[in-house]
C-alpha cells in the first residue's frame, strides 16, 4: 500500500473496487469498505492524502488480510505524519492497529494477525493480561533451516466460500468466556507442542499436533469446515500430512503441512476440488515482515 501527499486537502482512497475522492476525512463513510481507512486517518488527523491499497488476495479467506492492512495503514500514516522520523516500533504499531480495528469491527478481533504482519517470520506467541505492556511475548522460530522446510511443505487453497464476520471467531470467544476451558487449554498445549516440534525438525510430530488441534475444534464445532473444506482436508492423507482451516474458518482458505514428497500429489487433488489451479498455492515464509519506504521531501503545509 502507498500513502502520498496531495496538492489539495481532499482525501482519495483507491482499493480493489476503484477510487473515490472525498472533500474531507469526515466525508469518508464508516462502512465495511472504508472503516480501516477512516480509523487510521482519523487517529493521525491526516488530510490531503491519497491512500492506495489493493490486496492481492480476495477478502474473507481467514488469512489475516484486514490485520495486515491495518498494520500497513497505521505504519504508513505514522511515517507520513512524523516524516522524516517514525514513532512506532513494530510492536507498538501492531498494538495500535489492533486497537483501531477492534474499535471499528462488529466482531472480535485477535492480535495475532497484526503481530504476524508486523514481524513476519515464524513465531510462537505467549499471551499476557491486557494490563501488561506489551500483552504478549514472542518466541521467534525463524531459523533459516526451519523456514526452508516450511517453504517445501506448505500448501494453501482459496475456496470460493468467503467467510463473513470472522467466521467462527465470535462463537469461540463466547465459548472461552462461558464454557469449560478444556478445549482451549488443550488447544494451547497442542499449539505449543506444534511449535516445539517444528523447532526440533520433527515434522512427523508437528503434523500430528496440527491434526490434533484441528480435530479439537471440529469435534466441538463441525461447521468450522464447509463441505469444500472437508474435501480439501480429506484429500490430505495421514501419510501425506495434515490440513487445517484458516483464521475463523466457516469458509475461506484451507492450508496444509505436507511431506515434500507428497506435495505435488496433494496439490493436484486440491486443483480438482477447487476447480481452478490459480487458487492453489505453494506459499513461502515471509522473512522480513513490515517494510516501510519513505520518499520525498518535507515541506510545511
Amino acid at each position: 500500500m502507498t500513502l502520498a501527499a496531495r496538492i489539495d486537502n481532499r482525501v482519495e482512497i483507491i482499493d480493489e473496487m476503484g477510487g473515490e475522492l472525498f472533500d474531507s476525512p469526515d466525508e469518508v463513510p464508516h462502512n465495511p469498505r472504508y472503516r480501516l481507512f477512516v480509523a487510521a486517518l482519523s487517529h493521525f488527523g491526516l488530510t490531503g492524502v491519497t491512500v492506495r491499497m489493493v490486496p492481492s488476495l480476495p477478502p474473507g479467506m481467514g488469512l489475516g488480510g484486514s490485520g495486515a492492512a491495518m498494520v500497513a495503514l497505521v505504519t504508513a500514516a505514522d511515517a507520513f505524519a512524523n516524516f522524516p522520523h517514525r514513532s512506532l516500533t513494530r510492536s507498538a504499531g501492531a498494538l495500535l492497529a489492533h486497537r483501531l480495528e477492534a474499535a471499528t469491527s462488529p466482531t472480535p478481533v485477535g492480535l495475532q494477525d497484526h503481530l504476524a504482519a508486523a514481524f513476519g517470520g515464524v513465531s510462537l506467541w505467549n499471551w499476557h493480561p491486557p494490563s501488561r505492556e506489551p500483552p504478549f511475548e514472542r518466541s521467534e522460530l525463524t531459523d533459516p533451516a526451519l523456514c526452508a522446510q516450511l517453504d517445501r511443505r506448505l500448501l494453501l487453497a482459496l475456496t470460493d466460500e468467503a467467510h463473513s464476520d470472522g467466521g467462527m471467531t465470535a462463537v469461540w470467544v463466547r465459548s472461552a468466556r462461558k464454557e469449560p476451558a478444556r478445549v482451549w487449554l488443550e488447544s494451547a498445549l497442542v499449539t505449543r507442542a506444534f511449535g516445539v516440534s517444528m523447532s526440533l525438525d520433527d515434522w512427523r510430530d508437528a503434523t500430528e499436533h496440527l491434526r490434533r488441534e484441528c480435530r479439537l475444534r471440529l469435534d466441538r464445532w463441525p461447521e468450522t469446515l464447509t463441505p469444500v473444506g472437508h474435501a480439501l482436508a480429506g484429500a490430505v492423507t495421514p501419510e501425506a500430512g495434515a490440513a487445517r482451516f484458516c483464521g475463523g474458518g466457516a469458509g475461506g482458505a484451507v492450508w496444509a503441512l505436507v511431506d515434500p514428497r507428497c506435495r505435488d500429489d496433494v496439490r493436484a487433488r486440491w486443483h480438482r476440488i477447487v476447480g481452478d489451479e490459480s487458487r492453489v498455492f505453494t506459499p513461502k515464509v515471509d522473512r522480513e515482515g513490515l517494510v516501510v519506504r519513505c520518499r520525498g521531501q518535507w515541506t510545511s503545509r
